[in-house]
């Protein structure tokens, strides 16, 4: 347990020390390349280890069955990925580094675009990289392909946040509940632009409805048909949710482009829409999942509190309270949460002690 404090405090050191210091290629890598080694090197952490294990045996299969396979085309690039980590003996800590690798690049390629880099990695830390890049290893590719995607989106770049999630969604299916976001950069300037928009919208949606429905329907019945009930799925919500209101109200506090604006206001939507369906719905489990992707949010108010100047504490004062806050909430997980016997002792194939 002893490196998950570890981690937390030398993060921590740099974002209340150097706040806004940009990282520089040198940093970027390392940051890069410790959260490949922390994440991606892990030996029994989390708690589908065995079942990922079994799931990468079960593809120990000639590439003609593979493509063949009724399942192929839903969710095509992971079963691809796992073929190849399968048929190549490189077991279940091949499929760890890839997948480590996408989503610490997109999480690191984020960072850098705020305003506090250090900051924002210290606020995903105790969830983000912990519980979700140690322990939904598919659903955390896809989490690091749409990073870089809201890169995209943030620089009005729509039609490349379009391919990044798609690319996503063929490592779990999920990904395109993000789609949505693209609406408020799709520019209006007359009535017949409304009407084309809506066409266009009809038009891409009977076509999703088409060709996605047979893999959707699966995943919902996963999901959603049978009552899945996710643990603590309304205290992670919450987590969110607060950080979604407070932006909500104090937005006009912070200093942003109107490109970034939109992004944050279409997130902070989505965070509404599914904190609705969170109460609705019997299985809790599916917006559990979906709320991962709408978690940069959290990074992103968290790790600009400051600039709201809501206290009348210093900005370093406020940046340690985010601190203590990041220690509170990697506390309660570690201690509290019914699953944390699954990350717990952190081991790792490099230093096996």
């Amino acid at each position: 347990m002893i490196i998950y404090w570890l981690s937390l405090l030398f993060i921590g050191y740099f974002a209340i020390t150097n706040p806004k210091i940009k990282w520089n290629k040198s940093t970027t890598f390392l940051v890069w390349l410790f959260l490949v080694i922390f994440i991606g090197f892990r030996f029994e952490v989390g708690c589908d280890w065995y079942q990922y294990i079994f799931n990468i045996d079960s593809f120990r299969i000639p590439f003609i069955e593979l493509i063949n396979s009724s399942s192929f085309l839903m969710e095509p690039l992971y079963k691809l990925l796992a073929w190849f980590v399968a048929t190549n003996n490189l077991g279940v800590y091949g499929l760890n580094i890839f997948s480590a690798s996408i989503f610490s690049y997109g999480l690191v390629n984020f960072c850098k675009k705020t305003n506090r880099p250090w900051l924002t990695l210290l606020v995903a830390i105790p969830y983000f990289v912990i519980v979700m890049a140690m322990g939904y290893t598919r659903q955390s590719i896809a989490m690091g392909i749409l990073l870089i995607g809201y890169g995209k989106l943030i620089k009005k770049e729509t039609y490349q946040f379009i391919y990044y999630c798609f690319t996503a969604s063929f490592f779990h299916i999920s990904s395109l509940i993000t789609l949505p976001m693209l609406l408020p950069y799709l520019k209006i300037r007359k009535k017949s632009d409304f009407f084309k928009i809506i066409f266009a919208v009809l038009i891409f949606s009977s076509l999703a409805i088409i060709i996605l429905y047979p893999f959707v329907e699966r995943f919902l019945l996963g999901y959603v048909d049978q009552v899945y009930e996710a643990e603590g799925s309304y205290l992670r919500f919450s987590l969110t949710a607060v950080p979604t209101v407070l932006f909500l109200f104090l937005r006009n506090r912070l200093h942003i482009n109107s490109s970034e604006l939109k992004f944050l206001n279409s997130i902070c939507y989505l965070t509404i829409i599914l904190g609705i369906l969170l109460f609705f719905i019997k299985s809790t489990t599916i917006i559990d999942r979906l709320l991962l992707y709408i978690i940069p949010l959290q990074l992103y108010v968290i790790g600009n509190f400051s600039d709201f100047n809501l206290f009348i504490f210093s900005k370093r004062l406020t940046t340690f309270l985010i601190f203590l806050y990041c220690v509170l909430v990697q506390y309660v997980w570690l201690f509290y949460a019914n699953h944390a016997i699954c990350w717990v002792p952190y081991k790792n194939i490099l230093w096996p002690f």
